[in-house]
């Protein structure tokens, strides 16, 4: 039994269509990452008082419920 051509070309197609769409995700994560890292940055030079107080009560809570 031969296999259709036009089968063939559809499954091309679609290798090629997920192919295009991973490079996008791939190009949108950066894309995100260079946008909140500047902000991430600011918050390891310069963490909130409320965030470090946040840290160490989790910190804190964690260590009681281990022992």
């Amino acid at each position: 039994m031969t296999e259709p051509d036009t089968l063939k070309n559809a499954t091309h197609a679609i290798i090629k269509k997920l192919n295009q769409e991973k490079s996008q995700l791939e190009f949108d994560d950066k894309l995100f990452y260079d946008f909140i890292k500047c902000r991430m940055d600011g918050l390891i030079q310069k963490p909130k008082d409320e965030s470090v107080a946040k840290i160490l009560e989790y910190s804190k809570s964690t260590r009681n419920t281990v022992r």
